[in-house]
């Protein structure tokens, strides 16, 4: 891939801004190049960076104490990975004060429920450089976990969110945790809520078979859209603080459909790619909403309706929410645990 214009625009001449969606040092690199400003990591893009390129990593791993077994033997690993890729946007980061130039450092999937394990995890993540954003998955129990570390002055992305109900609780909880901060003299963390697109669209376009629902495949390719587009609306009517980041896009057209929000975009290699074929000139489309017919057929699938509506789950619920499920034990059994049991 080479200049892609659509990337370079949404960067310089709208309030999007985005990361690159991939642990490939040669993929970011020229998401860098595009304008990309940070870089998005989680347990299985790690082990997706260290297998697809081993005879780079491995030399690199071979300092790890024989000792780590494990969890802590995964750990370690992120460690040295995210601390590379951490230098790579360093130079961002300190140009602008803080602002731009992060990459995200995953807490263990396996930690979901565990508030005090998240929040000690979080600590050591925090350390590894001065441009860490510790990612926790919005469930109840990092809800918590987050309050404390805005409080410490970490920033924090939010994953695992799929519905408006996990980005306004996200947005609701970082107002406390911001007020609680500054009490103390701490400078607050900044805090970004993920909304995962493209697990929400996958995960509803089996519902809608399974339960012969009335939407089509063009409404199941809005739907997360039409969920971040709803959550975008009201944070900017109550006037949250945190930023929404949505992530997982399987078309180029839904970043189209989001283009010019304020917010912060979390786009693959595949995505930037097929971007290049848009054609100036390019349009903000994030305040056009979807059409009522495409909602109303979406609003058929019974979990569709739970993400979209701001009550549609309260956050005793959210670590149950089936997208939620699914994507923790991809986090777990095809990313965490390979690194628990890599032959260095």
């Amino acid at each position: 891939m080479g200049k892609n214009i659509f990337l370079q625009w949404m960067a310089t001449k709208t309030k999007s801004y985005w990361w690159n969606d991939s642990g490939n040092l040669d993929e970011i690199r020229t998401a860098l190049e595009n304008g990309a400003s940070g870089v998005t990591l989680n347990p299985l893009l790690v082990k997706m960076a260290l297998f697809g390129s081993s005879n780079y990593w491995s030399p690199k791993l071979k300092s790890m104490p024989k000792t780590l077994k494990g969890s802590e033997k995964a750990e370690e690993i992120v460690r040295i990975i995210t601390c590379e890729i951490a230098s790579m946007v360093e130079p961002i980061y300190k140009k602008t004060g803080g602002l731009l130039g992060r990459v995200c450092a995953q807490v263990a999937p396996d930690k979901a429920f565990d508030s005090d394990s998240m929040l000690k995890m979080a600590k050591r993540l925090q350390t590894w450089a001065p441009n860490i954003a510790v990612k926790l998955p919005v469930t109840n129990a990092a809800l918590d976990t987050m309050e404390e570390c805005v409080a410490l002055g970490m920033t924090v992305v939010m994953t695992l969110g799929f519905t408006v109900s996990q980005a306004v609780a996200v947005a609701e909880r970082y107002e406390k945790a911001v007020v609680h901060s500054r009490a103390n003299g701490i400078e607050p963390g900044r805090c970004y809520a993920v909304i995962m697109i493209g697990r929400l669209d996958d995960y509803l376009r089996e519902a809608n078979a399974d339960n012969r629902s009335k939407a089509r495949e063009d409404d199941i390719l809005l739907a997360g859209v039409a969920v971040t587009k709803r959550a975008y609306g009201l944070f900017r009517e109550k006037r949250y603080k945190a930023i929404l980041l949505p992530s997982g896009l399987r078309t180029k057209e839904q970043a189209a459909e989001l283009a010019g929000g304020d917010m912060l975009f979390s786009i693959s290699p595949k995505i930037q790619e097929l971007s290049t074929a848009f054609a100036e000139p390019f349009r903000e489309n994030v305040d056009i909403p979807i059409k009522p017919e495409i909602i109303n057929r979406l609003m058929t699938i019974r979990d569709f309706a739970r993400a979209y509506e701001p009550d549609g789950l309260d956050p005793r619920e959210f670590i149950g929410y089936a997208p939620t499920q699914r994507t923790l034990l991809q986090f777990h059994e095809a990313g965490w645990q390979p690194l628990e049991t890599y032959e260095v």
